[in-house]
């Protein structure tokens, strides 16, 4: 079966001497595995053509065939669908690129392609493309938003603010410290301030480096929880310095 659809681009890994792969995310069907040719002979220029596109959060609108119950599909056509030069040249903007792009290729694993979760991503990185104020803060307002799109948004989160400590296995506030991780009654103060952060206003939100690496440990944490693989990250560190 032949399809049409926008994807995202989240990795790409050496396979073998002939292909790599590439995962990406899928308006229609959610995250799909690619096998990209590394190309001989006359087909050499296309599959360059195609590598050259296959970079780390690049929005592509792709044909491919899907064949049911084969783990890795085929890319017959790509173009770029949005071309963001800012984001690829841009050093911190980058970093956060690689970052994110390892974020959701765990988190993405088992979500089906959802038009809204889609628009959501394209949108932000239209943000971070285009944002210059507020970059620091980018990362920390993606997870944070993110978590209604995939299903995790902890509903007293948003509602209330007791004292006591906030159980992130459980998501909600107890009263005694808990044996999984949580926030610490001296730290819970700064939800009812991050939860109003937005990409319109996150410029006016100054955390320090420690605040923000702080808020960036829960938000990983919390995900962790959820999809086990984000526990695995490696890129972390390089947003440290923000």
């Amino acid at each position: 079966m032949l399809l049409s659809t926008r994807a995202i681009v989240l990795s790409k890994h050496p396979y073998s001497d002939n292909f790599c792969i590439a995962h990406l995310f899928t308006e229609s069907m959610g995250m799909m595995g690619y096998r990209i040719p590394l190309g001989s002979g006359n087909k050499k220029g296309k599959a360059q053509n195609l590598r050259r596109l296959i970079a780390p959060l690049s929005e592509l609108q792709i044909i491919a065939e899907h064949r049911e119950g084969r783990a890795l599909q085929e890319i017959k056509e790509a173009e770029h669908a949005r071309i963001r030069l800012n984001l690829l040249s841009h050093p911190v903007k980058l970093s956060i690129a690689h970052f994110l792009s390892e974020v959701l290729t765990h988190i993405l694993r088992d979500i089906p392609g959802e038009e809204e979760l889609f628009a959501y991503i394209t949108h932000s990185l239209d943000v971070l493309e285009e944002c210059h104020l507020g970059t620091a803060n980018f990362h920390l307002t993606f997870l944070y938003h993110l978590l209604d799109f995939v299903g995790i948004a902890p509903s007293q989160y948003h509602s209330h603010f007791p004292r006591g400590w906030f159980d992130l296995a459980e998501a909600r506030f107890v009263e005694r410290a808990p044996l999984s991780p949580c926030i610490p009654p001296e730290e819970v103060y700064f939800l009812p301030t991050f939860q109003r952060i937005t990409y319109k206003n996150m410029s006016v939100f100054h955390f320090s480096v420690t605040e923000r690496r702080r808020i960036l440990n829960y938000l990983l944490t919390y995900y962790s929880l959820h999809f086990a693989h984000v526990g695995q990250l490696s890129s972390p560190e390089v947003l440290s310095l923000l």
